[in-house]
C-alpha cells in the first residue's frame, strides 16, 4: 500500500520498511553528521505551517526509544505556578501519536536541530530537504577529515564481525550444513602471532627522506617526486552525472606540482557523454591536490 505525501506523490512504505532496522554504527552518524551539517530541512507543524531549521545531528535512538520530558496536558508551566508542575516522560513516536500524528516508521531515528545542551527532535520521516541547497567540498571537510569520519574503531570492528559469525553460525546449525560438509564455524575470534616491522623511509626530490610515522600518514603538499615520469596516454571514466572536468584539471595541477609532465587525457568518458575527447588542459593549474 501507498499514501499521498506532502508533494502529492506517491510513496509506497514497503520501499522503506527495513530501513534502519539494524542500528547505525558509530562511524556511519560520523558520516551522516559530516556530510548533513547545517543543512536546511523542515517539517510542517500541526497547524499546517512548515518550520525550517538546520540539521545537527541524527539521533542514536529510534523514535519509539527516545524519550523527554514533558508537562503533563492541563497544567500549567508558568513562573506564577501554585505548587510544583506535573511533568511525564514520554518517547517520541508516542508524543507524535497523541496530537494525531502517529509515525509509520517509528524505529527510525530522529533528526536533532536543536544544541547539544537543548535537543529538538523531530522525527525522520516527518522531515523533507529544503530545494536549491548547494554543497561544496569545503561544505563537507577536507579528505582528511572525510577519512577521519569514516574509519571504524577495531573495537567496533571486532564486533560487527563476532555478530556476523553468529549470524553464519546460526545459520549453518539450521541448514545442518555444517555436518554434511563437516565444516566448523567458530564465534570467536582467532588471535595470531606476528611481528610489527618499521615503516619505510620514502625518499622524494630533495636530498632527505621522509619519515610517515607510525600511523602510516604523510602529505605531497611541497614535495616533488624523486624520478617524476611523463603521463602520455590515460583516459578518465566518470560515473558521476555531476561534471568531472574541475577534477581532472585539479588532479592535472597536482601532479605537476610534484614535478610530472602530464599530457591531456585523451578521452573522458561520462554518462551523459559515452565519448569525449580531451579537453584542452594544458594550462596546468587546477586546484590543490
Amino acid at each position: 500500500g501507498g499514501r499521498e505525501d506532502v508533494e502529492g506523490e506517491r510513496r509506497e512504505d514497503w520501499m522503506f520498511q527495513d530501513w534502519f532496522r539494524d542500528p547505525l554504527r558509530s562511524s556511519q552518524q560520523r558520516q551522516i553528521r559530516e556530510f548533513y551539517k547545517n543543512v536546511k530541512i523542515a517539517w510542517r507543524m500541526p497547524n499546517g505551517c512548515w518550520h525550517r531549521k538546520a540539521f545537527k545531528r541524527l539521533s542514536t535512538d529510534s523514535s519509539d526509544r527516545l524519550s523527554f520530558t514533558m508537562v503533563k496536558p492541563g497544567q500549567t508551566n508558568g513562573a506564577h505556578a501554585d505548587g510544583p508542575v506535573a511533568t511525564e516522560v514520554i518517547s517520541v513516536s508516542d508524543y507524535y501519536e497523541r496530537s494525531g500524528r502517529s509515525l509509520t516508521f517509528p524505529w527510525w531515528p530522529c533528526v536533532d536541530v536543536g544544541s547539544k545542551d537543548r535537543p529538538t527532535y523531530i522525527p525522520l520521516e516527518l522531515c523533507r530537504l529544503e530545494p536549491g541547497q548547494r554543497r561544496s567540498a569545503a561544505a563537507v571537510g577536507s579528505g582528511a577529515e572525510m577519512i577521519k569520519a569514516s574509519k571504524e574503531e577495531p573495537a567496533e570492528k571486532l564486533s560487527i564481525c563476532k555478530m556476523a559469525a553468529e549470524e553464519i553460525v546460526e545459520a549453518v546449525e539450521e541448514s545442518n550444513c555444517g555436518k554434511v560438509w563437516d565444516v566448523e564455524v567458530l564465534k570467536e575470534s582467532l588471535s595470531v602471532d606476528g611481528r610489527r616491522k618499521p615503516p619505510p623511509m620514502l625518499a622524494f626530490g630533495k636530498d632527505q627522506a621522509l619519515y610517515p610515522g607510525e600511523m602510516g600518514s604523510w602529505t605531497l603538499k611541497g614535495i616533488s617526486f624523486l624520478e617524476p615520469e611523463h603521463l602520455k596516454r590515460w583516459a578518465v571514466v566518470s560515473l558521476l552525472n555531476a561534471g568531472v572536468h574541475p577534477f581532472v584539471q585539479s588532479l592535472i595541477g597536482s601532479m605537476q606540482r610534484c614535478g610530472m609532465r602530464v599530457d591531456p587525457p585523451l578521452h573522458i568518458y561520462e554518462p551523459h557523454s559515452m565519448r569525449r575527447k580531451g579537453v584542452d588542459y594544458r594550462s596546468g593549474g587546477g586546484g590543490g591536490g
